[in-house]
């Protein structure tokens, strides 16, 4: 089944064109140009905020048939670590956008927790042993961003434009990089690494390196962030190694040249591109991409169900083992 569109999203224009298709699990969206202005867009983004609704107006149902306070339980499904809540009333079913990937961390936590003596430095102790460094070099070029391991057997992702030269649409690769290196900030050491598969249209790429004994991956945070909500990027600003640097979530569902974005005021800048974003428990909720050149406070990470949409292709075309 195709989900299509008729309208544009943006200006509600109906002249609409689909030039291709969008696939996310078992579903097909269709992928628009708008003949009125210019954007494209696809189905699948309006598909993702009418779960992000959904889903709300279910967990708004399923708190008002609590009868007590909720006993945390732990599940183990096919490899991947999913914590719930058990409520003595019956619970309503949850509508899941994007199924997580097998062998991926994912979790679900409070929009705020209980506050430490000092949430940065919390978040930072967990999630500095995920985040690495990246250097890579081709056709005289050397680009700097940030890397998220996302399993324990050396894969990470970073953006497709660290690793690659891209055309300014991000659809087609003008060049690729002869050499990438990461550096993990407990060490001074660079270690090679290889692209394994990218996908220019959404900014991602997946890249491996040799398992070690000292890089993590990170949670997944499955619960959508909330404006307001406090995040930590972590990133190799400029260049110059990792740091550590907070802000809120300013809109959950940003669009921004046809694709939908977490929008942060954390103040990430050159060399956190491929970085991750941490809620206040130090889970994942979305990956660094741009940022506004004209202001300091407007800057987009890719959400986390695009990255778990994205991991899932790469697991069926490239084998990859998570």
């Amino acid at each position: 089944m195709m989900y299509e569109l008729k309208n544009c999203p943006v200006c509600g224009a109906s002249e609409i064109k689909r030039i291709g298709k969008v696939i996310a699990g078992e579903k097909e969206f269709g992928k628009y140009k708008c003949l009125s202005c210019d954007e494209e867009f696809s189905a699948y983004q309006k598909y993702q905020r009418e779960m992000a609704a959904a889903k709300k107006q279910a967990q708004k149902a399923a708190e008002a048939a609590k009868v007590s306070k909720p006993t945390p339980t732990v599940a183990n499904n096919g490899g991947v670590q999913t914590f719930t809540h058990t409520p003595t009333a019956k619970p309503v079913a949850k509508p899941q956008p994007v199924k997580p990937v097998e062998g991926i961390k994912t979790e679900t936590s409070a929009p705020s927790a209980a506050p430490a003596v000092n949430v940065a430095a919390s978040v930072y102790k967990k999630a500095i042993n995920s985040t690495v460094s990246v250097v890579a070099r081709g056709g005289g070029v050397q680009r700097n961003g940030t890397g998220t391991m996302i399993s324990d057997n050396g894969y990470l992702l970073t953006n497709a434009h660290v690793v690659m030269s891209l055309s300014s649409d991000h659809k087609r690769v003008l060049d690729a990089s002869d050499a990438i290196y990461i550096k993990s900030g407990k060490s001074a050491t660079h270690v090679s690494a290889e692209l394994v598969y990218a996908d220019p249209s959404i900014d991602l790429a997946l890249l491996k390196t040799k398992e070690n004994h000292v890089l993590k991956p990170v949670t997944m945070e499955r619960r959508e962030p909330e404006p307001g909500e406090d995040v930590y990027a972590i990133g190799n600003s400029k260049g110059e190694g990792l740091c550590i640097v907070e802000g809120i979530v300013s809109d959950t569902h940003r669009l921004v040249s046809g694709n939908e974005y977490v929008m942060i005021s954390a103040p990430v800048t050159n060399g956190n591109s491929g970085g991750p974003v941490f809620n206040v428990n130090g889970n994942l909720i979305g990956i660094v991409q741009s940022g506004r050149s004209d202001v300091s406070a407007m800057n987009y990470a890719i959400p986390v169900d695009v990255i778990q949409s994205f991991l899932t292709t790469a697991k069926n075309e490239k084998n990859c083992i998570f």
